[in-house]
């Protein structure tokens, strides 16, 4: 009887993280298609890993991307941000490129930054759910974001992402 709830109470739950682990490992949107480019978007890894990359349609903005290490802990998603790239320097100018925004930033440079140490953010991270019409046809809630699969693999998909 004492072996039956240990398993109850001990393994089951660690089985149920280590799935919903595996579940979000891949790259997830917070918009159902890709456009001109890739919207907000986590790239989970199996190692423990993420990147996480702003909108590649905002022309004018200087925060990049930012990355560390994560994990789920019940209905929590735990990010270690190590790590945050931004833009620096360059120009505001007047948008001919026929794109929704009324300027660009031109002329930046890329700025990796080092946080030390890491800064741990909490996330409220609902279950995968199956049936969307978008993507892979998953979704999942980040902070009440929904995001959609759109690819269990996200080393394949990185250089999409980087400059």
């Amino acid at each position: 009887m004492r072996k039956l709830i240990l398993i109850l109470f001990v393994v089951f739950p660690l089985l149920s993280a280590a799935q919903k682990n595996d579940s979000l490992e891949g790259v997830w949107q917070d918009n159902e298609v890709v456009a001109a480019g890739w919207s907000n978007t986590f790239l989970f890894f199996k190692d423990g890993t993420f990147k996480f990359f702003y909108n590649q349609m905002d022309k004018r903005k200087r925060d990049f991307s930012f990355s560390g290490t994560w994990e789920i802990e019940g209905d929590g998603l735990y990010l270690n941000v190590k790590e945050r790239q931004h833009l620096e320097g360059g120009r505001l100018i007047g948008n001919d490129l026929g794109e929704k925004s009324d300027s660009i930033l031109i002329e930046t440079s890329m700025k990796t930054v080092t946080v030390n140490p890491p800064e741990r953010q909490e996330l409220s991270i609902s279950k995968v759910y199956s049936g969307s019409e978008f993507a892979m046809g998953k979704y999942i809630y980040i902070d009440a974001i929904k995001f959609y699969l759109f690819s269990k693999n996200p080393e394949e998909l990185l250089p999409q992402f980087q400059q």
